[in-house]
Parts: structure tokens; C-alpha cells; sequence
């Protein structure tokens, strides 16, 4: 059972009593979760008494929950987008040039804006380069929509899908998390036309394994390798397909 306390996570230990519980770096007791804050929230959030739900009424959730206000996250949207037409599969990698870093596309998502919009957007806007969610085959555990009301709850292979294959939780050093959702793209080859990109950024093709050995990032990395067997995976389904038909 959890208790919010301004942005921090709070396990209840039992029916009687409660304790912080540690969530990745957040360790700390209510007064310092007070006096956290964020100087951008809002002087409503700076004086709002903490959050915290009295165990001895409420039953205890066999599972750990986690729980933010808004105030306490962010959330940020990126696509690991390819190059298909080449022999091989090659993927965009952006450098930061301040920072002579190679990272991922990404950026916080707008009001009102879907995720899956959100990562083609800031896609573009990093890169210059028109994307497009590619249906893909995958393991996931998000339902179908004829699936049974009670369908069990676990992974199954889903294609043609284009949902996150992945999200990435970080904690920021403010307080609070941001977190990351994931998706595979390709070039737009409806929209050939190439935008700007950010003036900051640099953004370059690289075969699979070239692109993995650039990233800066241990993190960036793994998400880089889900990518790439998915789209093996969903090549190697497709060429399957064309054989049998």
C-alpha cells in the first residue's frame, strides 16, 4: 500500500504502521519530502500538506505501488527510427554536439498529444526526417480488441502492432521521474521532403551493430537492441509468409 508524499513513494509496511520505502534513489522521511520541491511547481503544490493514506483502514495490496502526482513526473517519447531500403537495416542516431554524445531520438510529449505522435514529432524536429510507426511483430501484453474481458493477463505475440516496445524509467534530480516511451519507425516514404532539425543536433544512418558500438548510453543501448531483434523478427515473419503463400 502506498501513500504519495509530495512526489515521493511511500510503502505501507502493515495494517498498523508505515514507512518510507526506498524507490531507486528516493529514500527520505516526510519532512524532507516537504521540503522538496520543484521550483517551477506551482506555490498551490509548495504548501500542500503530504499525501498519505492511513493503513490501519485500508487493506494492504499484496504488490508495491508506486505512485507521482503530476507535479512529479514527465513524460517523454522517442522512436528508434530505420532505414529499410538498404540491403541492410540501418538506424538514425543523433549527436549532441555539445556534449560529442550519441543518444536516441526523444522529447517530452504536449498537451492533448498522443504518445505515438509525440515520438514521430520529436523525431522530426531532432532529425529533419518524416517517420511513421512500422507495424511490427512482438510480444506484448496489451489486450486485442477481441479479446475475452477476463483474458489472462500475459505476454502474447501480437503483429502488425505499433505500441511501445519498450519504456524507460528515470529518476530526476529535482525529485520525481520521467518516463520514457518507445517505438519503432521507419522513413516516411510518402513525405521525402527533409526539415531542418534542431541546429544543435546532428543526425547520421548506421548500419545495426555500428549504431549500438556510437550510443553513449548503456540504456540507450538495450533500448537499441529490443529494436533491432524486433524488426529482425518481424522481417524474418514476413519473408516466412511470403514463402508459404
Amino acid at each position: 500500500m502506498v501513500g504519495v508524499v509530495t512526489g515521493r513513494a511511500y510503502l505501507c509496511t502493515s495494517y498498523s504502521n508505515w514507512s518510507p520505502r526506498e524507490t531507486g534513489n528516493h529514500l527520505g522521511t516526510i519532512e524532507e519530502s516537504t521540503q522538496t520541491q520543484n521550483a517551477s511547481t506551482p506555490s498551490s503544490f509548495h504548501h500542500q500538506q503530504p499525501i498519505v493514506y492511513p493503513c490501519s483502514n485500508m487493506a494492504a495490496s499484496p504488490f508495491p505501488n508506486y505512485q507521482y502526482p503530476s507535479p512529479s513526473f514527465v513524460e517523454s517519447c522517442g522512436a528508434i527510427l530505420f532505414d529499410l531500403s538498404k540491403p541492410t537495416p540501418h538506424v538514425c542516431l543523433i549527436k549532441i554536439l555539445s556534449e560529442n554524445e550519441y543518444a536516441l531520438p526523444k522529447g517530452r510529449r504536449n498537451i492533448n498529444e498522443s504518445r505515438k505522435e509525440a515520438a514521430v514529432r520529436e523525431v522530426f524536429e531532432e532529425t529533419g526526417y518524416r517517420a511513421r510507426p512500422f507495424p511490427v511483430t512482438m510480444a506484448t501484453r496489451v489486450t486485442a480488441p477481441d479479446d475475452h474481458t477476463d483474458v489472462a493477463d500475459e505476454a502474447k505475440v501480437r503483429q502488425d502492432i505499433t505500441e511501445p516496445f519498450m519504456f524507460t524509467v528515470r529518476e530526476l534530480r529535482k525529485g520525481g521521474v520521467k518516463i520514457i516511451w518507445w517505438y519503432v519507425a521507419v522513413l516516411d516514404d510518402q513525405r521525402i521532403e527533409r526539415g531542418p532539425g534542431e541546429q544543435e543536433i546532428e543526425a547520421e544512418f548506421f548500419e545495426c551493430k555500428e549504431a549500438i558500438e556510437k550510443l553513449w548510453f548503456e540504456t540507450d543501448r538495450e533500448v537499441l537492441r529490443n529494436a533491432i531483434d524486433i524488426i529482425e523478427r518481424t522481417s524474418e515473419g514476413k519473408s516466412d509468409g511470403n514463402r508459404s503463400g
